[in-house]
């Protein structure tokens, strides 16, 4: 059985020595985080300050003695209105508008703008990230293992995957532990923890009949590799025939099935059939370009 639920067809010698399985978490993890962006930068204050003027020589008087000067007040210097009187990270919004205000009144600088329109309207919904579902896991190497299964076979890797023995020592001790199922847990967290002792006890047998779990899990890692990599080929193949005005929206349709066919023996998620409507349009777009 191959990794992942994919049966590895039509690949380089090098099967992989990991049969881990799960059914019913489709959903692929790839570390990062759909996210929404937030205002921030960095602002530099410059705050001028005046020199004193120098005071004016009032020359001898007129009995003919020097003038005695008049002691200078201690008193510390004003500080100028615009200058925050805390660090600007600490302000609130209607401190920093006030802030704003004060040192260029209607004259706000291009950069700034941006800023201070997103702090007079500050954006009504918070948006939060999508939880990590390896999460659940104590040992980076049981995280490892889940976000292997529960990436779908076929998804584009930027990059092959190798493990060390620093997954060899962590995974040491993640096997003296037990995972704990609890009545908390969601089905699909129960389930991904089944697959993940399943995969933790089989990576041990393999380490007694002398198989490192680093390198059952690179072989696996490079299985799903070459199968995004064998995906990523036929969808830019489709593409380009799409993309071709010389081909009829027939034409595109066979070739989408028998890529699909190809996709099928490797116990790969098929490619869409395209919109021919969208291709149309796209056809003209093309022909408008290349005749400029």
């Amino acid at each position: 059985m191959a990794w992942n639920g994919s049966n590895g067809a039509g690949h380089a010698p090098g099967k992989s020595t990991l049969p881990i399985a799960i059914s019913g978490i489709s959903k692929v993890l790839m570390v990062a985080a759909v996210v929404i962006a937030t205002a921030s930068g960095s602002i530099y204050y410059i705050f001028h300050t005046t020199k004193k003027a120098a005071p004016s020589r009032t020359g001898y008087p007129k009995h003919g003695k020097i003038a005695l000067a008049t002691p200078a007040t201690n008193s510390p210097p004003k500080e100028s209105k615009s200058k925050p009187k805390r660090p600007y990270k600490e302000l609130s919004s209607e401190e920093k508008l006030e802030y704003f205000q004060d040192k260029y009144g209607a004259n706000l600088p291009d950069n700034l703008k941006p800023l201070v329109y997103y702090l007079k309207n500050p954006p009504q919904v918070s948006y939060k990230s999508k939880t990590d579902e390896t999460a659940i896991f104590k040992f980076r190497s049981e995280r490892e293992i889940a976000a292997f299964l529960l990436m779908e076979p076929g998804t584009w890797m930027i990059r092959r995957v190798a493990f060390n023995d620093k997954f060899d020592k962590d995974l040491a001790l993640a096997l003296s532990e037990k995972i704990e199922i609890t009545k908390d847990d969601t089905a699909e967290q129960r389930r991904l923890k089944e697959a993940v002792i399943e995969a933790k006890n089989e990576l041990l047998d393999l380490a007694k009949n002398g198989i490192s779990p680093s390198k059952a899990m690179t072989e696996a890692a490079d299985e799903l590799y070459l199968l995004g990599q064998y995906r990523h080929d036929l969808e830019s193949e489709i593409r380009t025939f799409k993309n071709d005005p010389t081909k009829s929206d027939d034409d595109v349709s066979l070739a989408v099935e028998a890529a699909n066919k190809m996709l099928e023996k490797k116990g790969l998620k098929p490619l869409r059939q395209p919109n021919m409507l969208i291709r149309k349009v796209n056809l003209k777009k093309l022909k408008r370009n290349n005749n400029k």
